[in-house]
């Protein structure tokens, strides 16, 4: 149980309702398949967490040297996953860093994730004095919409020519009509979630108010809790998981299977998988294309002074596919959308592999994000008659 002192204001979604359903889905995803991919490719995981610590590391010494020491920094962690130590988190975290940090924020939009990264933090790491744990959505609800989406799409799909034809309507969807039509899902989401009557709860394990402003600037008990550093791992592009995963069970179904509508193997059918596949994964690119640059924009207008550093994955490679590496986020996008919010985007030097299953490996990099300062430009002079 967390003391009163470390209580956020905003510790609950008021939206924590909508995206219950959603919530317990990566639940049960985070405990089975994840876990199951772990446990089964442990060496090649380890390898790609020790990138991921390498890069937050790395961060954590650069925040140091634009002069935020650690005894002086407020760190939030977003999306942690049930056993943050010994994976995303390494030795360095555990000994020099999460026990040093002015103040900890665990974010998730589970609240069972944020429970469970919590204790674990609390039996692991010796020396946490202020930590505190938020139930926040940053899709605010379309990874609800996208899931409800794809499941109402879903239903029609009895034959492979039908996710063809499926995939085409996907593929089709420019990101303006993408947005339109999770923005109407959404609508249905909340009318059948309103009429329910029920109202988010604040957890007692986590603390804390429900957030009613919607707000990532902190406070507890009306006292600021600045967060100079954000850390994102494997979030950008795995906000829509849930929807994926309902895909691509269905594209194992409708093709595994003569007697369900599978097409005879010959080379045009395997030509039109490949097609489906390239047209699901330009849909899938969107969506995170849209999430993920909603949620850094969120971030920094309500903390402008903020760092982030995201690792995530930015591509699949499917083996014996012949697809070659397809997009889960559209980067130059994302960095001109940010742009345009006064919001630097800097890619690392160095990328790498996460085989996460047995039949595909994703392409990894890490990004920092953070907001140029505004300056007068030394050719302009301040005109006198009207000052």
């Amino acid at each position: 149980m967390v003391s009163s002192n470390q209580r956020l204001d905003q510790a609950i979604d008021k939206h924590a309702q909508f995206y219950s359903d959603t919530a317990d889905e990566y639940d049960m995803y985070l405990k089975g398949n994840y876990d199951k991919n772990y446990r089964e490719r442990r060496s090649q995981w380890n390898e790609h967490y020790e990138h991921m610590r390498a890069e937050f590391n790395a961060h954590i010494m650069s925040m140091a040297d634009l002069g935020i020491p650690r005894k002086d920094m407020g760190l939030a962690i977003v999306g942690p996953g049930m056993k943050p130590i010994g994976r995303e988190l390494g030795n360095t975290a555990v000994r020099g860093v999460l026990p040093e940090v002015k103040d900890l924020v665990v974010i998730d939009f589970s609240t069972e994730v944020v429970r469970n990264a919590m204790e674990q933090i609390r039996e692991k790491v010796k020396g946490v004095d202020s930590m505190y744990g938020m139930q926040f959505d940053l899709t605010k609800g379309l990874s609800s919409a996208y899931d409800r989406m794809i499941a109402e799409r879903l239903k029609n799909i009895e034959t492979e020519k039908d996710f063809y034809e499926m995939a085409k309507e996907f593929d089709d969807l420019s990101p303006e009509a993408l947005s339109i039509l999770l923005a109407d899902h959404l609508g249905m989401i909340w009318e059948e979630k309103a009429d329910e009557g029920s109202q988010p709860v604040p957890d007692v394990l986590i603390g804390g108010k429900i957030n009613e402003e919607n707000t990532l600037s902190l406070s507890s008990n009306g006292e600021p809790v600045p967060i100079h550093t954000w850390f994102m791992p494997m979030v950008l592009a795995g906000m829509g998981a849930a929807a994926e995963h309902r895909i691509w069970d269905q594209f194992e179904t409708v093709t595994s299977d003569v007697n369900r509508g599978a097409e005879k193997n010959t080379e045009e059918t395997v030509e039109n998988r490949i097609t489906a596949i390239q047209r699901v994964y330009n849909l899938i690119a969107r969506f995170n294309t849209i999430v993920a640059t909603r949620s850094i924009n969120k971030i920094l207008d309500d903390n402008p002074e903020s760092r982030i550093l995201a690792v995530s994955d930015v591509s699949t490679v499917l083996h014996k596919k012949g697809t070659g590496a397809l997009p889960r986020l559209n980067l130059d996008t994302i960095r001109t959308d940010l742009s345009k919010n006064n919001i630097t985007m800097i890619t690392a030097d160095t990328d790498w592999q996460w085989p996460d299953e047995p039949d595909h490996h994703h392409g990894v990099n890490a990004f920092t994000f953070y907001r140029r300062k505004q300056s007068t430009s030394p050719t302009e002079v301040p005109d006198m008659q009207n000052g």
